[in-house]
């Protein structure tokens, strides 16, 4: 292919301005911040010494090797080593709530009988330098927590910006020092294990009683909820729930109804019923099956 003639006259010359010139050329108008030596190697990081130790546990339906057992007022406490090819530069720390596998708290008590518990929240970020570094981090729960399960997640971020936020993230099941017990559920209508067979349209109706070792409405998350999954593809909704009054005694029984939407897919869907306490314990589930209809 024949190129056409050109004048580099910005060059100080006269010349031809060929296949060869134009690639010459091309090289030189490349931006100065292309370079082959970006740094795209991940910062790492080493646990040195952890207190509490972690262990085995179920989160969510699924088995994690690495989960912390804490009761309100420890401290978890962490020495880690972190390192990069080139240069840190944060680690970023993360603690949130995973109740009900990414649900929240239910804050519905009165501080008439009782301080409601504190959700534990983390969201810190330290800055570092240099490439090796031995850190220490100290994260103490709150004395009077919202029991149940939360993410938590250490993040360590390079002068380049490169870091893997998928790795080093773990779960933390948090208990209450003064309560510990889950709630006992009873499910009275339908009675657990029933199978029925109502159109869309209809009213789900369910009863109970809900008991405790102390008052279920002290820390304010008292609450009864019922869901339901399809069992074709595993899909799950809320139905309804009832926040138990701050009042109550170790005691509450419960009432809900449910109008099954009039655009739900007909098939069987699993009902669940779970409860729980103030400061949010959870029971155990009872559950029974609706084949709905058209």
């Amino acid at each position: 292919m024949n190129f056409p003639a050109f004048s580099l006259a910005f060059f100080g010359r006269k010349a031809p301005f060929t296949a060869a010139t134009l690639l010459a050329t091309a090289s030189l108008l490349l931006p100065a911040g292309c370079s082959t030596n970006a740094d795209l190697d991940l910062p790492e990081l080493q646990f040195l010494r952890v207190s509490p130790a972690p262990r085995p546990d179920t989160i969510c339906g699924q088995v994690e090797q690495t989960v912390y057992h804490l009761t309100g007022g420890d401290t978890l406490e962490l020495d880690l080593l972190l390192t990069d090819n080139e240069a840190l530069s944060q680690l970023k720390v993360d603690i949130h709530a995973n109740f009900d596998c990414h649900g929240h708290a239910r804050l519905a008590g009165s501080a008439e009988t009782t301080e409601n518990t504190q959700d534990w929240s983390v969201l810190s970020l330290e800055n570092l330098s240099g490439t090796a570094l031995e850190h220490s981090v100290r994260l103490a729960a709150p004395t009077n927590p919202t029991s149940g399960t939360y993410h938590f997640q250490l993040q360590v971020v390079d002068k380049a910006g490169n870091s893997d936020p998928t790795a080093y993230v773990y779960s933390i099941i948090l208990h209450h020092a003064e309560d510990s017990i889950a709630p006992e559920l009873e499910l009275n209508s339908p009675s657990p294990g029933s199978n029925l067979t109502l159109a869309r349209g209809s009213q789900v109706s369910v009863s109970g009683t809900v008991s405790d070792n102390r008052a279920l409405g002290d820390g304010g998350n008292g609450a009864v909820k019922l869901t339901y999954i399809r069992e074709a593809n595993g899909n799950q909704y809320t139905a309804t729930e009832t926040t138990i009054p701050a009042a109550t005694g170790s005691a509450f029984a419960y009432d809900m109804n449910y109008t099954i939407p009039t655009t739900l897919i007909p098939g069987v869907y699993l009902f669940q019923v779970q409860a729980w306490d103030g400061v949010n314990n959870a029971s155990q589930r009872l559950a029974f099956r609706v084949d709905v209809t058209n």
